[in-house]
């Protein structure tokens, strides 16, 4: 189990892809609590995290809520798509990463279970689903450098671009006609859609 994931919303392509690096929650600011869980995730499932679900108001199964019981609602996964500007993930091989380590077994998570926060986001994990023994995390954020960008299409998973190393630089290999320009820009777009924050150089250019 060597090949990993990180799931991502189009709408946060942009600052991933700008920054050539997949930052941890404390910087991207989408926990409450980034003091206590203050990591880069990852899991090996193939499919994208519950937990990580957005809660998109026209698709109400995507409230994370509805999947806490025996009844799980299917979330359609295109439709979820078109509104948050794509669903894509980042492939790479944990092992060549030393940063990132198993969830399970972690000094982190055995501190985060003395907290209550820590024993809720176990139990919700667990009743929505998620395999919690195949996540993985990084304290340190972590350069796309070896890393394959992937948007879910009705086909299945499709390689968009590869990020390799040159001369120290990491380079970006579009694949199959994609433009990683224009998908930084689309990210952007759909933010401005979603009346999300969008950085103050681009709305000054």
């Amino acid at each position: 189990m060597s090949t990993i994931y990180h799931y991502t919303k189009g709408y946060n392509l942009f600052e991933i892809l700008k920054s050539q690096e997949i930052k941890t929650e404390a910087v991207t600011g989408v926990r409450l609590n980034p003091s206590i869980t203050n990591f880069a995730w990852f899991t090996a499932e193939e499919r994208f995290p519950r937990t990580a679900l957005p809660c998109v108001p026209k698709m109400p199964e995507t409230n994370l809520h509805l999947h806490l019981g025996v009844q799980k609602p299917d979330v359609d996964m295109q439709k979820l798509a078109s509104h948050i500007g794509g669903v894509w993930r980042f492939r790479l091989n944990r092992l060549d990463f030393k940063s990132i380590q198993s969830w399970i077994g972690s000094y982190h998570r055995q501190k985060l279970l003395k907290s209550p926060i820590g024993k809720v986001n176990e139990m919700v994990a667990k009743n929505v689903g998620d395999k919690q023994e195949l996540w993985f995390i990084s304290s340190k954020p972590v350069s796309l450098a070896g890393m394959t960008l992937q948007q879910l299409t009705p086909q299945g998973w499709v390689d968009r671009a590869d990020f390799i190393t040159q001369d120290g630089v990491i380079a970006v290999a579009n694949i199959g006609g994609s433009d990683i320009s224009k998908i930084m820009i689309d990210s952007i777009l759909q933010r401005i859609k979603m009346a999300l924050p969008v950085p103050d150089y681009l709305m000054a250019a």
